[in-house]
C-alpha cells in the first residue's frame, strides 16, 4: 500500500457522523455487532432489516434509526442520537423512549433501544447515559477504524474524520450565556435564600439555555449523595450513587421511613429518592412560575428534613455497601 494521504476536514459536523454510521450499519454486520456488544446491551441481532436518517415523528426526530431481526426472531429498533457538542434538547432522552413506545404499540417493532453516540468528553461529570439506555464513544468507534487504517486507506479515512469531530469536541461549544435562563436561575437563588436557606443552593453565575439542574448543598449532606432539583423534569432528588441497580434493596431498606410523598426511581446509574413537582419552562414569566418554584422548595425541604431526622445514617450505610464512589455524580453546574 502506498503512504496514507494527508486528510484535512475544514469543519465536522453531526450529520457526517450520521451518515458514517449510516453506512457501516448498512454494509457491515461485523460492525453493527460490535457496535451493540460495545453499547452493553445483551441485544443479539441476526440480520439488519433498515438503517433510516433523520426520521420525524409528532414526538420528535431520530438521527439514525436501526432496525434489527434478533436471533429468537422479534424485531428490535435502535433509536440512535448523534452528538459531538452541542446539548441535548429539554426531554430529548425522554422523546426517545416515546417514540419507541409509540412504535411498539403500532407493532413497527416488539422491543426498542435508545442509544446516545458521542464523544467521551461529552460525558466527563454527566449524569451516566443522559437518559438513554445506552451510550457508546466514539473514541471507541474510532478504534474500530484504526485497526484496519494501516492496509486501508477507507478505514484510515473514517477514522480520521471522527477524530476531527472528538478534537471538535474536545476544544469544547461556546457556552453562549442566555438573559432569560440566567435571571431565571437569579430570581430561583433569592427565592431559596429567603424560603429555604437551609438547602444552601450556590450562587449562579451566567446560565445558557439548556442549564436547568439546580443542585443544593446542605452542609450535612453525605458523601456520595446528590441533591438536585431537575427543573425541566418535575423532580426534585436525593441521588444515591451506585444504586441504580439496586432499586428494590434501596426501597426494601428505606421505605418504611420514607415520606409518602417520596418515592425510590431509577436515575442512570443512582437510584432517586424522589418527589415529582410540576415541570418548569425556564423561559415562562417568572410571576406564572414562582408558585411552582416555592413548592418545590419545599419539597426539597421536606427531604432534607428526611434525611436530617432519620436519613443521613442509613444512606451512608447504603452507599458503603456498594463503594459508590464509582458512580460520577459530582457533576459541575452547567
Amino acid at each position: 500500500m502506498s503512504d496514507r494521504p494527508t486528510i484535512d476536514f475544514s469543519s465536522i459536523s453531526e450529520r457526517d457522523i450520521d451518515f458514517l454510521l449510516m453506512e457501516e450499519f448498512a454494509t457491515s454486520f461485523e460492525f453493527t455487532t460490535w457496535f451493540l456488544r460495545r453499547s452493553g446491551l445483551s441485544t443479539k441481532a441476526s440480520e439488519v432489516r433498515s438503517v433510516r436518517h433523520s426520521v420525524s415523528t409528532d414526538s420528535g426526530e431520530s438521527d439514525l434509526e436501526l432496525e434489527l431481526l434478533l436471533d429468537d426472531g422479534s424485531v428490535c429498533l435502535l433509536l440512535i442520537e448523534d452528538k459531538i457538542g452541542a446539548p441535548l434538547q429539554p426531554r430529548q432522552a425522554e422523546r426517545y423512549r416515546t417514540r419507541g413506545d409509540e412504535y411498539v404499540s403500532d407493532g413497527a417493532c416488539d422491543i426498542y433501544h435508545t442509544i446516545i453516540v458521542a464523544p467521551g468528553s461529552y460525558f466527563v461529570g454527566s449524569e451516566g447515559d443522559k437518559g438513554f439506555d445506552a451510550r457508546v464513544i466514539l473514541e471507541d468507534v474510532r478504534a474500530w477504524f484504526e485497526r484496519g487504517a494501516a492496509s486501508d486507506h477507507r478505514c484510515a479515512y473514517k477514522a480520521a474524520l471522527l477524530l476531527a469531530a472528538i478534537e471538535r469536541a474536545r476544544r469544547g461549544y461556546e457556552r453562549v450565556a442566555d438573559a432569560t435562563v440566567t435571571e431565571f436561575w437569579r430570581r430561583y437563588w433569592d427565592l431559596a435564600r429567603e424560603c429555604a436557606p437551609d438547602l444552601q443552593m450556590p450562587r449562579p453565575e451566567e446560565k445558557p439555555y439548556w442549564s436547568s439542574f439546580v443542585t443544593f448543598r446542605p452542609p450535612d449532606l453525605p458523601g456520595g449523595v446528590r441533591f438536585v432539583h431537575k427543573v425541566r423534569y418535575g423532580h426534585v432528588d436525593l441521588e444515591l450513587g451506585g444504586q441504580g441497580d439496586r432499586l428494590d434493596h434501596v426501597h426494601a431498606e428505606l421505605a418504611a421511613g420514607l415520606p409518602r410523598s417520596v418515592s425510590v426511581e431509577r436515575a442512570s446509574k443512582s437510584a432517586a429518592l424522589r418527589i415529582d413537582v410540576p415541570a418548569v419552562e425556564m423561559t415562562t414569566d417568572w410571576a406564572e412560575i414562582e408558585p411552582v418554584i416555592r413548592q418545590s422548595l419545599a419539597a426539597a425541604l421536606e427531604l432534607l428534613g428526611w434525611l436530617r431526622e432519620s436519613g443521613r445514617a442509613k444512606l451512608a450505610e447504603l452507599l458503603a455497601e456498594s463503594n459508590a464512589s464509582e458512580d460520577p455524580i459530582n457533576r459541575p453546574d452547567l
